[in-house]
């Protein structure tokens, strides 16, 4: 993995492409690892916005566990104090949950790749454009 590897593994990670089909996919992975066993809760989150904590506090409430399944319909980042955490997270998580990746990740995934593609052309390396930013 190159050294922007970690920025993209974590927002193009167990993605679901099709929109319209999330409940297929979800269904298909129900059936993956619970070999049809409807004793489990789905739950639905979206628009954490890096508010890591507060999503931690939720999965808490619900009692989310491996017997559960999660959609989380977008927008993981942007806003929020803990970013870095909630990519940590996606980047872990549990095979019981699904991202849609919403348009705060797709604008991000997007200026890691821009930034990746300015580095390229003008031949600077990763580590001195990190020294230079911080």
């Amino acid at each position: 993995m190159d050294e922007w590897g970690w920025m993209t593994k974590c927002i193009e990670w167990r993605w679901c492409d099709d929109y319209e089909n999330v409940m297929e996919q979800a269904d298909k992975l129900h059936k993956e690892i619970y070999e049809g066993d409807c004793s489990m809760n789905t739950y639905v989150m979206s628009d954490i916005h890096g508010c890591y904590d507060e999503f931690q506090q939720m999965l808490e409430k619900i009692h989310f566990s491996d017997r559960d399944l999660l959609i989380c319909a977008g927008d993981y980042i942007d806003r929020g104090a803990k970013n870095y955490e909630m990519m940590s997270w996606i980047s872990n998580a549990p095979k019981n949950v699904i991202f849609v990746r919403g348009n705060h990740d797709e604008e991000f995934l997007t200026n890691i790749h821009i930034m990746k593609y300015v580095c390229d052309e003008a031949e600077l390396v990763y580590p001195s454009v990190i020294n230079s930013t911080f």
